[in-house]
């Protein structure tokens, strides 16, 4: 009996493994510290940002036929013996392209450097420096915190012997002059901005390591709007370190932004009632098999629900499928060396309209994208029947359907970050858009395996 289970088991891994062609993009010794995929040239397609490596350099690759022939390389900044580390993208300057701001390190000394895409192709000139910082630097998320028409951004430090530990965001005035406001005197190590309350502005979830009890999971409540905000605790978890990740993702597909952790052996999310109460701790995954460190939340079978991929140390990239009543079925499905500092990215890659996934092996250097070759049903490549006006719009956005169906609802900016959830219960219903940045964005709709997504201009 044990040959034909190895045998069965190997045959479903085979068959996991074939819904996903490698394409090697660069096969040199290479450990990234980040990998976004964003249309850096505004060519229509998706480009890759990635970080690190020998030079420890920040520089794009062009996606040059826009079916994912990545094969002109254009440096942005070479460091030498310095570190080039988190990426975030945004158009930080108003002119509708994608700028990138890194964070960079050189003898245990850091700061955030933002660079600015002068000419909407790729040319990028040094726009600000922000948080200079002496102790460990967090991640970078962007967003429009205050309101105004600017992308601002947040990160934090912990504490060493030059600077306390504090937990700020930088409010961007779109000139290239930053204003750091400080939140709290905390070291916030994983962290995303996202609406937790369903009040149409930017707040904060993450992880605080300087508890004088425990690690936490908490939230910080944007009162007003504009950028004053209030702590909340959401939980106390003794397991969670620095290598611990938290990102927050739509998992029942309600409208809220729930909360996923990734720590040790332990995959798990927190529920949000859409108003930032959150239930206990829910398991996914608590055993050998999770491959911790690196987690992302993309629909990546296009069924209307939020998965979870994840890399690690098991040497594997490993989907967490939801069947949408929150049962998570585990399977790996590329196997090839990716260890514990692989960045995954997912985004559509050749236009097919299906999610492939970008990463690092650290393990034997590589970059290379994973092109999704799953056959998606009759109804998961339906689309919904709905229109959405005004367009260009500046305060409400009107989304009217035939149909009183409940669906999901979320809008992304043109980096792929989620800006607004949200559920849809009636024929016409209004979204208040009047304090989204201008600029261009993606409106996806979502209703049992039917997903479609519109572009929308906010004025």
């Amino acid at each position: 009996m044990k040959p034909l289970l190895f045998t069965l088991f190997a045959l479903l891994n085979a068959s996991a493994y074939a819904q996903f062609q490698e394409h090697i993009i660069e096969s040199a010794p290479y450990t990234a510290s980040s990998i976004v995929l964003a249309d850096v040239d505004n060519d229509g397609d998706q480009d890759i940002i990635v970080s690190g490596g020998i030079n420890n350099q920040l520089k794009w690759i062009e996606n040059t036929d826009g079916l994912g022939d990545f094969s002109i390389t254009r440096g942005i900044l070479e460091l030498g013996f310095s570190y080039a580390g988190d990426i975030a993208i945004a158009d930080i300057d108003g002119d509708n392209d994608i700028d990138i701001l890194v964070s960079t390190a050189e003898q245990d000394c850091g700061e955030i450097r933002t660079f600015r895409n002068t000419d909407g192709q790729g040319t990028f000139e040094l726009f600000s420096v922000s948080m200079f910082t002496c102790g460990l630097q967090s991640q970078i998320e962007v967003g429009n915190i205050n309101g105004d028409n600017y992308v601002d951004w947040a990160s934090s430090m912990s504490a060493s012997e030059y600077n306390d530990a504090r937990v700020s965001w930088f409010e961007n005035d779109g000139n290239g002059n930053v204003t750091e406001r400080i939140i709290e005197d905390s070291y916030v190590r994983s962290f995303q901005l996202v609406d937790v309350d369903g009040d149409n502005d930017i707040d904060i979830v993450g992880l605080s390591l300087n508890s004088p009890v425990s690690p936490q999971i908490i939230w910080y409540e944007n009162t007003s709007g504009a950028g004053n905000f209030v702590k909340h605790l959401i939980g106390v978890n003794s397991d969670l370190n620095y290598y611990s990740k938290l990102i927050a993702a739509d998992v029942d597909s309600d409208g809220a932004m729930d909360i996923i952790t990734a720590y040790n052996k332990t995959l798990s999310w927190y529920k949000n009632d859409g108003q930032g109460n959150f239930t206990d701790e829910i398991i996914i995954n608590d055993d050998a098999s999770f491959t911790k460190l690196n987690i992302f939340a993309v629909d990546i079978d296009s069924n209307g629900t939020m998965d979870i991929l994840s890399t690690g140390d098991s040497n594997s990239i490993t989907q967490y499928k939801n069947d949408g009543q929150q049962n998570f079925t585990t399977t790996a499905i590329i196997e090839n060396l990716y260890r514990l500092y692989s960045p995954i990215y997912a985004k559509d890659v050749n236009g097919n309209n299906k999610i492939d996934i970008i990463s690092n092996s650290s393990e034997n250097g590589k970059i290379a994208w994973y092109e999704n070759q799953m056959d998606l049903s009759v109804n998961q490549n339906s689309i919904l029947d709905f229109s959405i006006y005004p367009n260009p719009v500046s305060e409400e956005l009107i989304i009217k359907r035939p149909t009183r169906e409940p669906a999901t609802g979320n809008l992304y900016d043109t980096t792929g970050k989620l800006i607004l959830s949200f559920t849809l219960n009636d024929q016409d219903s209004r979204i208040n858009v009047e304090n989204l940045a201008a600029g261009v964005y993606f409106l996806e709709i979502s209703g049992n395996s039917n997903t479609v997504v519109k572009k929308i201009v906010i004025e």
